[in-house]
């Protein structure tokens, strides 16, 4: 979508006042328009804020976060919660879902939390409304050793990463419909009387079970995977380990036994590594000269329909990193034969040597946490979840849109003030104006999430409401009166769907609704006196309706 101002002809930017410390900095007409969804890691509370940085909505928890939150197609929130565990207690730690309804109801929950596994980090939710889920999977001592792990590294236990698939059921239960296990693909060098002993080298597909975990081989938390993202087109899933400096693809189109072996699924490999990218002296096709992720979060697929379409995005958290650390957000392009099989030369490390696009910046670094995520328009949304910080740029690496949560642990902080610490956040995830969850939603701007803000001049560049845009009137649908005075009333007398959306001489967005096949009311005695402009499209967005209107 491009972005346009229908009242100014010159590019307008918030205005940044000299004691603005916290919420929108910046906003030109070439950020990409929507609502973006983020979940304080201090907070129990999730806020969905316009690109003025006014709160459209929140949803209110009994829990912090653990760490992730997403929107639902129909509009439901799901959110994972942490909770306390007695075997668990490592960075991300999660344990329980929930799905809330736009009115902030819980429709279901569901915990992933014992003395065998527990939920950490991030889920995903597929297509067809079941939900992919990272857990940490507790081994003995004994057990690791059994597996070829080298009984000379001083550890107690092992946590090896799985993936659980998992189908809701009513609402609190769920059927486990597929798994994953890193546990599954191991290899060793160290005991040739194990099973799984090879040449690490000759075997990428499979992980070395004495890959130390980042920084401490006495840590428990052996994978430490941080993301997963699913591409429906290739049913195959992307994994984030942020303790092995690596991303992997498996094929989701096994069955779970399938997905325990080395064959079987569209790939005929089973469960194994069809792809894995970032540090190749894991598998012993590199050294640390070689190695491109660093401590990483939130690799993604880029939707074949974007710019770069069908390559992966990753935050490059940059931890450790020479000369000095420092964050990127990384664009690569794996290598696909005709196939579709990703290539690997024979004792080469996999490809690309180096990302197509980089994004860093003076003083960007976030030492852990963070993500990115693609737009529509070209551009990329990237969340510095250290700093609190989310903002976009283009690929140019111009900055279009910047946003600092104020949401501490006691709450909002006044704008101004100067030491604002513990707003990290995890991730950031935008929603497009016309993504299916916000039909029939009240999406009316409140405030910003500061305590005293500054006045603002922004506008919300929306992008098909234009004075000089043509109106196209269909005969079956009225809007009147014009002069409005407490009350719009939209009469539709067709059986398409149709949408409307409200603006402000602003362009800010007060309203958007699904309308009924009858006679739509739309309350107007909070509004001021004022010029509007409304906009109706079909459920193809095919625009019919297109006006101005006045508040007397």
């Amino acid at each position: 979508m491009r972005i346009l101002s229908f009242l100014i002809g010159f590019l307008i930017t918030s205005s940044c006042f000299s004691q603005q410390t916290v919420g929108l900095f910046t906003n030109t007409p070439s950020s990409f328009n929507g609502y973006t969804l983020f979940s304080p890691m201090v907070s129990n509370q999730v806020f969905l804020i316009d690109n003025c940085g006014y709160e459209v909505h929140r949803w209110q928890f009994n829990f912090r976060p653990g760490l992730s939150v997403y929107l639902h197609d129909n509009g439901d929130l799901l959110r994972t919660n942490r909770i306390s565990s007695n075997n668990f207690n490592g960075g991300g730690i999660g344990g329980r879902l929930e799905r809330l309804d736009w009115h902030g109801n819980l429709v279901w929950e569901y915990n992933i939390a014992d003395s065998i596994q527990h939920q950490h980090h991030d889920v995903e939710i597929l297509p067809n409304g079941n939900i992919l889920v990272l857990a940490w999977e507790r081994f003995s001592r004994a057990e690791a050793i059994a597996q070829g792990k080298d009984p000379a590294i001083p550890f107690l236990e092992t946590w090896g990463d799985k993936i659980i698939e998992l189908q809701p059921i009513g609402t609190d239960s769920a059927v486990v419909v597929w798994e994953w296990r890193f546990w599954d693909h191991l290899i060793q060098d160290i005991d040739p009387t194990k099973a799984n002993y090879g040449v690490i080298a000759d075997h990428p597909e499979l992980i070395d079970i004495n890959l130390p975990p980042l920084g401490n081989p006495s840590s428990a938390d052996w994978n430490h995977s941080n993301g997963i993202d699913y591409n429906e087109a290739l049913d195959q899933i992307l994994i984030s380990a942020r303790n092995q400096n690596e991303v992997y693809i498996i094929d989701h189109s096994t069955t779970t036994a399938e997905a325990a072996s080395h064959s079987g699924g569209n790939s005929g490999k089973g469960g194994d590594f069809l792809y894995r990218w970032g540090n190749p002296e894991n598998y012993d096709r590199g050294t640390s000269a070689d190695r491109q992720l660093f401590v990483q979060h939130n690799a993604t697929w880029i939707p074949t329909n974007y710019d770069d379409g069908g390559k992966i995005l990753i935050f490059n958290n940059g931890v450790g990193r020479l000369p000095s650390d420092y964050s990127s957000v990384d664009i690569i392009d794996p290598p696909i034969d005709a196939s579709g099989n990703y290539t690997l030369n024979v004792n080469q490390a996999y490809l690309p040597a180096a990302p197509d696009w980089s994004y860093s910046g003076q003083g960007f670094f976030s030492v852990n946490v963070s993500g990115a995520q693609a737009m529509p328009n070209g551009n990329v949304l990237i969340c510095e979840g250290f700093e609190g910080t989310i903002f976009e740029v283009d690929k140019a690496k111009n900055t279009h849109w910047r946003y600092k949560s104020p949401i501490t642990n006691t709450g909002p902080v006044n704008q101004g003030e100067t030491n604002v610490v513990g707003n990290n956040l995890f991730r950031a995830e935008r929603y497009a104006p016309d993504f299916s969850g916000f039909v029939g939603k009240t999406l009316t701007p409140i405030a910003p999430l500061e305590l005293n803000p500054t006045p603002d001049s922004c506008v919300i560049y929306f992008d098909s409401i234009m004075t000089s845009a043509p109106i196209v009137e269909m005969p079956e649908i009225h809007v009147f009166p014009n002069p409005i005075h407490d009350y719009l009333v939209i009469d539709v007398n067709h059986s398409n769907e149709f949408n409307a959306t409200i603006v402000d001489v602003t362009g800010r967005i007060i309203v958007q609704r699904q309308l009924n096949n009858s006679s739509n009311t739309i309350s107007f005695n909070e509004y001021p006196a004022g010029l509007y402009f409304i906009e109706i499209k079909d459920s193809n967005h095919k625009r019919v309706t297109i006006k101005k209107l006045i508040k007397q």
